[in-house]
């Protein structure tokens, strides 16, 4: 197997080809790897007892973050450990997340891929879909004047009815604007994480009010990395 995609920028790194029992080094450009964006709720996963608590990407893109905890946490935590679902928008994405992360690795049955927008309860919203993935949103402000854009119209998923009852170990957010209204719509489902991880955008409001709320529901609150534009903000409980 092969532990990896092909990469989309910033830096050669070394990945791990599984073939025969033999480890073997190969180089892609995965900035997840390179960077470690969401390695401070990866690795509490190794010591969660798991039992079947769920892991839920919302956003998975291409897999890179699904990769990630592959690397971290080894193909255990695939086979029952943990529940792991993974949500996009775009259709093409998560055709691409099939073959580079189940088909590739051997995790088909593993992971359950679900098509649909994330934020509200209901309804469909336009969708912008841009040849740079991390483009991809339903939030007009975002949109990159310089890029060129193919709208569709998505529906929105309904997570309530597809996130089984019981502990969600981790809610991994990267929605290119829609956070705000997951945090809002989905009080529920927060309260049952253990772990919470997003990248908030500059032009979703109300960020503090964000951050309070989750705290007021428990989490102690990092801010892990700034840029210009966006951050990744970590939350966990017990801490």
């Amino acid at each position: 197997m092969y532990i990896g995609i092909l990469g989309l920028d910033i830096v050669s790194i070394r990945v791990f080809r599984y073939r025969s029992g033999r480890k073997q080094t190969g180089c892609l450009t995965i900035p997840y790897f390179f960077s470690a964006e969401y390695d401070d709720a990866i690795f509490r996963l190794r010591a969660h007892p798991g039992s079947g608590a769920v892991v839920l990407d919302l956003g998975c893109n291409t897999g890179f973050f699904a990769l990630r905890c592959l690397d971290v946490l080894g193909r255990s935590a695939f086979e029952g450990k943990f529940t792991w679902m993974a949500v996009d928008a775009s259709a093409s994405m998560l055709a691409l997340y099939r073959q580079r992360v189940l088909t590739t690795n051997g995790l088909e049955g593993r992971i359950k891929m679900i098509h649909g927008l994330v934020g509200e309860r209901t309804g469909a919203a336009a969708f912008f879909e841009s040849t740079n993935t991390g483009a991809n949103t339903c939030v007009p402000e975002h949109l990159d004047t310089d890029r060129r854009y193919m709208k569709k119209q998505v529906p929105f998923v309904d997570l309530d009815s597809v996130v089984p009852t019981g502990p969600i170990a981790l809610i991994k957010c990267d929605i290119e604007g829609s956070e705000g209204d997951f945090i809002r719509n989905y009080g529920d489902l927060v309260r049952r994480a253990e772990s919470l991880i997003f990248e908030f955008h500059d032009f979703c409001r109300d960020q503090n009010g964000l951050i309070g709320r989750l705290k007021e529901a428990g989490f102690s609150h990092r801010t892990l990395k700034k840029v210009p534009g966006s951050s990744i903000e970590s939350f966990h409980r017990g801490e």
